[in-house]
C-alpha cells in the first residue's frame, strides 16, 4: 500500500515538474521574443517623444526647462556653453540662428561629449 503511494506521488512531483520545466522555456521564449521586437522606452526617450510631437520651439521650451545633468541624459536637447538646455542633437541647436538670421556657431554638450570649436 505504501509503495503504490510513494509511486504516485512521485508521478505527481514528475508531472509537476514537468510542467514547471515547459512554463520556464516558454516564458523564457517569450521575454525573448518581446525583447528583440520591442523598443524599452526609458524616460529620456519619452521625453523627446512626447514633447517633439509639437512644434521645434514648443520642444526648445521644454529643454530650456531641465538641468545640465538631465539635459545630457536626452537624446533632443544640448547643452549651451551659455549653461542653456536647448532643442538639438549632435548636430547642433535645432534653432540655430541670430536675431539677423545668421547660423550662429555654438559650442555645447550632447550626451555629455563636447562639440564645437571651444571644446577643452
Amino acid at each position: 500500500m505504501r509503495n503504490l503511494f510513494y509511486m504516485r506521488l512521485l508521478k505527481i512531483i514528475g508531472f509537476i515538474l514537468g510542467l514547471w520545466i515547459i512554463l520556464h522555456y516558454v516564458v523564457k521564449v517569450v521575454y525573448k521574443m518581446n525583447k528583440e521586437n520591442f523598443e524599452i522606452s526609458t524616460a529620456e526617450h519619452s521625453f523627446c517623444k512626447i514633447n517633439t510631437t509639437s512644434s521645434s520651439g514648443g520642444i526648445n521650451n521644454k529643454c530650456n526647462q531641465l538641468t545640465y545633468k538631465n539635459c545630457n541624459k536626452t537624446d533632443c536637447c544640448i547643452f549651451e556653453k551659455d549653461n542653456k538646455c536647448v532643442a538639438g542633437n549632435s548636430n547642433g541647436p535645432i534653432l540655430n540662428t541670430d536675431e539677423n538670421g545668421k547660423t550662429k556657431q555654438v559650442t555645447f554638450f550632447y550626451k555629455n561629449k563636447c562639440y564645437g570649436n571651444k571644446c577643452s
